[in-house]
């Protein structure tokens, strides 16, 4: 049987279906490079960020230079050849051979965890230095950390050997080794305490800025900075504004009752200032984190103007150990002007 030139027509492929069809092909095949772009950009970041140690932003080390590097021990490969922490590099081999002690009752002695960092540091960018020298450092340098954090915290009373610059030197942003690198070790450590690492670090530093126990995992909400203006101390009690110490479990606890501005009461010192200023310093560097430092400072920066409102909070108890002329308090005031500049930049 033979077919018209009718029934041709009928069998041959319409125009629109072929270009529907092309249509659907490319965007599902876009559609899955997309994914599989996104799904490698994922991976690829969280390594990225893992790993990452961050560089003080030069606006914040003009405002307070000897908080940015270490003035003893140093982590990482930023400040290692400074000659001010050479001499502590030889403590390191004390801590490696103490958290060994560890390690080995496990069946990880040290040919394990060479072989465990040697793995680490392909996956990480080790530019700055030789292939051998980062595995070395990065051992030397989380044994210390552990071993130091370790020691600290299982001591009733404060160790003999602990140095306040060295738990000053460890809150530096520029002073760090990648968490991952710690875990790694702490895993191979097991530790008869049962702390997580997390936790471990968290009731190291909680011996310099006390909280209760059961408030250590957990965060006050703060509310974000406003640009609007907040008189300064002097100005607020003109106003018929009170000013009151409160007992609270974070410096964060600020509120405004009655006519009355009630603050915590800090410490001004060096911990508090080097914490400060590189925790404002991580917060700039990662914005997808709240601002609870930055926001305290900019505070506080507001009701200080002069060294008379500093006086006054001394007086009510709000800052404490303080230097007698007052001066040191107003860092305060440059890290404020920082962080507008930041804002206008950002």
């Amino acid at each position: 049987m033979s077919l018209g030139a009718s029934d041709h027509r009928a069998i041959q492929p319409d125009n629109d279906d072929i270009e529907s069809r092309i249509e659907a092909e490319t965007l599902a095949r876009m559609h899955k490079q997309l994914e599989d772009r996104r799904s490698f950009l994922q991976r690829t970041t969280s390594r990225r960020s893992s790993v990452c140690i961050y560089r003080v932003p030069p606006s914040l080390t003009e405002v307070s230079a000897n908080t940015i590097a270490p003035e003893i021990v140093s982590i990482g490969p930023y400040h290692r050849d400074r000659d001010t922490v050479l001499k502590f590099e030889n403590y390191k081999w004390s801590f490696l051979d103490y958290v060994l002690s560890f390690t080995r009752r496990n069946g990880n002695d040290l040919d394990k965890i060479i072989r465990s960092m040697s793995d680490l540091e392909r996956s990480a960018d080790a530019t700055l230095i030789s292939s051998a020298d980062f595995v070395e450092m990065m051992i030397l340098d989380s044994c210390f950390i552990l071993g130091y954090m370790y020691l600290y915290t299982s001591q009733e009373d404060e160790p003999t050997f602990s140095i306040p610059i060295v738990t000053r030197d460890l809150l530096k942003l520029e002073n760090q080794t990648p968490f991952f690198i710690l875990e790694m070790m702490y895993d191979l450590m097991k530790t008869i305490n049962g702390d997580s690492l997390e936790l471990l670090a968290l009731k190291f530093f909680n011996l310099k800025l006390p909280r209760r126990d059961e408030e250590i995992l957990k965060s006050t909400y703060t509310p974000p900075y406003s640009d609007q203006s907040i008189q300064c101390v002097t100005l607020l009690q003109r106003s018929g504004i009170k000013i009151r110490r409160v007992k609270a479990n974070s410096f964060r606890e600020i509120n405004f009752k009655k006519a009355t501005l009630q603050i915590p009461s800090i410490a001004i010192n060096d911990y508090t200032t080097t914490l400060f200023i590189n925790c404002i310093a991580l917060e700039r560097c990662t914005p997808h984190i709240r601002t609870h430092f930055s926001a305290y400072i900019a505070f506080m920066s507001c009701l200080i103007n002069s060294t008379r409102d500093v006086t006054l909070l001394g007086q009510d108890g709000i800052i404490t150990s303080f230097s007698q002329d007052d001066q040191d308090i107003l860092f305060l005031v440059g890290i404020q002007t920082v962080i507008v500049i930041l804002k206008h930049i950002a």
